[in-house]
């Protein structure tokens, strides 16, 4: 599958998410999944979860590792409630990985909900309703 260095592979060993990166997050995919995934790139993190995208049999994904499940158990619930006028991303699994969680989805690509409010003031209501 993925060939890490030793420091990348110890990272199971290690405490909190900011310390994955994009090989560690390739090797705990591609043992989850049984495949190889392709594309790993790192998206970014928030207060959170740290999130990669990646490309797994031709269907962008991410991936996020964070500390608490309940964060994850939110977002699967928000997936719940997903239409064409809410697109929140389809939560596809949520299990334990390193020493916290991680939660894999759907990719979409723009601008968060809350970025979006802080640019676009006039949009606030809009974006919250």
């Amino acid at each position: 599958m993925v060939n890490c260095c030793a420091a990348t592979a110890a990272l199971s060993n290690m405490t909190g998410v900011s310390c994955i990166d994009e090989c560690a997050a390739q090797h705990f995919l591609e043992d989850h999944l049984g495949h190889q995934v392709s594309h790993v790139e790192y998206v970014g993190e928030g207060a959170w979860s740290r999130c990669f995208g990646f490309v797994d049999r031709g269907r962008g994904l991410v991936v996020r590792f964070g500390r608490f499940i309940e964060d994850f158990e939110k977002d699967r619930h928000a997936a719940s409630l997903r239409s064409p006028q809410l697109p929140v991303p389809e939560m596809l699994a949520i299990g334990r990985a390193f020493d916290g969680f991680f939660a894999i989805t759907s990719r979409a690509h723009g601008s968060p909900g809350a970025s979006a409010c802080l640019s676009r003031p006039d949009r606030q209501l809009e974006i919250v309703l």
